[in-house]
Formats: structure tokens, C-alpha cells, sequence
């Protein structure tokens, strides 16, 4: 189950409630856009092995409303929306490579069991051998 790391208010706060009410008449919208974006967010977070802690840094709510917002847009993405959501990425794959931080107080490990493992094996196209 994905965290979700915005409200609909702080959608609303940042690109005012008359856009929200146009992109997303039906506030289940703009529940799923939060979603889909802050499941950008928990990729990161997990890959790092760590939970986000509430209340969340306004960086992170501030990169789950430019996600959540692009979503919303579906087909007809304007340039700014677009733009917002590309920088919004890129912070991501900077944290993620650890080019930048949150700072400690800001999360916790995962629990050992919800930590990805790898066995260090990887598929190829290369047939079986010695099976």
C-alpha cells in the first residue's frame, strides 16, 4: 500500500483550487493523482531502504504535488506542468543516487523483511547451462 505523501489541500495551495476543480472535478481524482505520484516517491524511498516519517519534508510533498498535478493533466499536458514533473524526476534520481539527502530526522530504515534483496543473479538472453 502506497503512503501518500500530499493532501489535496496542499495541491490546491500550490496551483490554487480553481485548477484543481477544472483538471479533477471528482475528488477521487485527484485522491488517485496523490497516489500515483507519491508511488513515484515510495520507489525511491524503498530502493534506499528507507520510510519517510511524518510530517513529510515540504521537498518531498512538494515533488508528489508536480506528480500528482502532471497526472491529472493526462493527455493534455502543458509545458509548465511538464517541466515541474521533469525536475521532479530528476531530484528523485538525485536522491536516489545519493547526490542529495533528506537528513535522518526526516526517515527511518525499512524493516529488514521489506528491504529489496538481490540474489546478485541476472537474467539474460543467453541460454541455460549446466542445468
Amino acid at each position: 500500500m502506497t503512503i501518500v505523501y500530499a493532501t489535496a489541500a496542499d495541491l490546491e495551495a500550490r496551483f490554487g483550487a480553481a485548477e484543481m476543480l477544472q483538471i479533477a472535478p471528482e475528488p477521487e481524482l485527484l485522491a488517485q493523482a496523490l497516489v500515483d505520484g507519491s508511488g513515484e516517491v515510495e520507489v525511491v524511498m524503498n530502493a534506499l531502504g528507507k520510510r519517510l516519517v511524518a510530517p513529510y519534508p515540504a521537498f518531498i510533498v512538494s515533488i508528489t504535488c508536480n506528480l500528482a498535478r502532471w497526472y491529472l493533466y493526462e493527455d493534455q499536458v502543458p509545458d509548465e506542468v511538464k517541466n515541474r514533473a521533469d525536475n521532479a524526476r530528476k531530484l528523485l534520481t538525485r536522491l536516489a543516487k545519493g547526490e542529495i539527502a533528506l537528513g535522518a530526522s526526516a526517515t527511518e530504515d525499512l524493516p529488514s523483511a521489506d528491504r529489496p534483496v538481490s540474489s546478485g543473479k541476472v537474467m539474460t538472453d543467453r541460454p541455460l547451462m549446466r542445468w
